[in-house]
């Protein structure tokens, strides 16, 4: 399998900035994603031509990127419009292009195709049916992880740690339903696979509705997909999580949960509350996977040596890490059942910090955090502002108005800590 030759989900379109620019890391190489002056989006290669530095160091300016460092100027297409070293006389060179790719926006998600120069996308992304049904809502979540896309597609597969990682954590499960799962497995070729798995136990510990399955997919190169069953046949739910790779030690997470029987309470909660419920998941996971993702770069032995699995709760990620043996082990650092992919080439250490992660890259959580500083900022200064009036102040004025500045500190400061800020160390501008 040719891992260039497949669309690529990259980022949320609502959380492109509409002049900003924005740049994407796949398969080991930076791209730069912008609007252009009639607001489609594009795509390039994030260097410039004349001494490749980053093209997303740069600025948009009207609709075409400008290089920080020279000034060179590149349209959508990756023409360069400008460069401000040549003679009045001289024509633009050629060779002065960067590189354009492919780019489609698919039910809100942006996807390129990243081999530049190769074959060209014969069809666009596959869409999902059930995301435009009526009266159907989804959440959309974006974020960057420290460890290898495939680390990541075997943690999502795994159905059966959810009931003891998250147990009590809303969005995850109870440590009590955990036991024994039942699968049945369809071998989809390079494609992936597709598997209906069960509890062998009906009962629910909570006294909540539970389905009476669900079938997952593994839809090569990125795509882990659950779609529930229910026993009213009226209701639909399912969870797409798009698992990228950035590079062999990081990868990027597309999260979709959609489906027609969010309460109001949910259908209404702001964005930027939602994701803090992800990030609670994934970070308790976090640690884990590592440990494990670094335990077996290190182990000389194949995973068939070294892992013990059972057939009640292993059975999809088996299937992947065989998948990887006959699909996908010329990646670097790919680990299959029973044998590795090349060495991968050494990569910084990846940050693991939330701000890093997530809320930089995300438009609802970026504009939730700046809000929550200057209400912190504020509130702080009113508190300061009373503490001075507070010999002129009766009680019955002062006390009520300290209560409601520093309950408005406190709660301002609990959203920039959850956001992944700092809190009055850079303050934004107040205009």
């Amino acid at each position: 399998m040719n891992v260039q030759e497949h669309w690529y989900p990259v980022a949320f379109e609502q959380d492109l900035v509409p002049t900003g620019l924005k740049r994407i890391q796949l398969l080991g190489k930076g791209y730069v994603l912008f609007r252009g002056e009639d607001g489609d989006l594009a795509c390039l290669e994030d260097r410039c031509p004349h001494r490749m530095a980053r093209l997303s160091d740069g600025r948009w300016k009207d609709g075409q990127v400008e290089c920080l460092y020279h000034g060179w100027t590149f349209t959508r297409k990756g023409a360069c419009t400008s460069i401000p070293q040549l003679p009045t006389d001289a024509s633009i060179p050629e060779k002065a292009c960067a590189v354009p790719l492919p780019i489609d926006v698919v039910q809100g998600i942006v996807w390129i195709w990243p081999m530049a120069g190769g074959p060209p996308p014969q069809e666009r992304p596959e869409a999902i049916e059930a995301l435009d049904a009526a009266g159907n809502h989804a959440i959309d979540y974006y974020t960057e992880l420290p460890y290898s896309q495939e680390a990541l597609v075997e943690n999502v597969l795994d159905f059966a740690h959810i009931h003891i990682a998250h147990d009590g954590v809303r969005g995850g499960g109870l440590r009590m339903n955990a036991g024994p799962l039942a699968f049945d497995i369809e071998d989809l070729g390079p494609q992936g696979f597709q598997a209906q798995f069960r509890s062998a136990s009906r009962d629910a510990a909570d006294g909540h509705e539970r389905t009476l399955g669900a079938l997952v997919t593994f839809g090569a190169p990125t795509l882990v997909h659950y779609v529930s069953t229910f026993a009213d046949k009226s209701r639909h739910s399912g969870l797409a999580l798009y698992c990228v790779p950035m590079d062999s030690d990081r990868c990027s997470l597309l999260y979709r949960a959609y489906g027609n029987a969010w309460p109001d309470r949910d259908r209404k909660r702001p964005r930027w509350r939602e994701h803090l419920y992800q990030l609670d998941l994934l970070e308790q996971d976090m640690a884990v996977v590592r440990g494990q993702s670094e335990e077996m770069r290190r182990s000389s032995e194949p995973l068939k040596s070294t892992w013990f699995p059972i057939k009640s709760l292993d059975p999809l990620v088996l299937r992947y890490r065989k998948w990887i043996d006959a699909h996908s082990l010329e990646i670097p650092g790919a680990i299959g059942w029973e044998r590795k992919g090349p060495a991968p080439a050494p990569q910084p250490v990846p940050t693991t910090d939330r701000h890093s992660l997530h809320t930089q890259h995300c438009v609802s959580c970026s504009d939730a955090l700046k809000q929550a500083q200057r209400l912190l900022l504020a509130s702080v200064a009113a508190t300061a502002v009373l503490v001075l009036m507070s010999r002129w102040l009766p009680p019955l004025l002062f006390l009520p108005l300290a209560a409601v500045t520093l309950f408005a500190a406190y709660r301002s400061q609990r959203t920039v800590h959850a956001l992944g800020g700092r809190a009055l160390a850079t303050p934004p501008p107040l205009s």
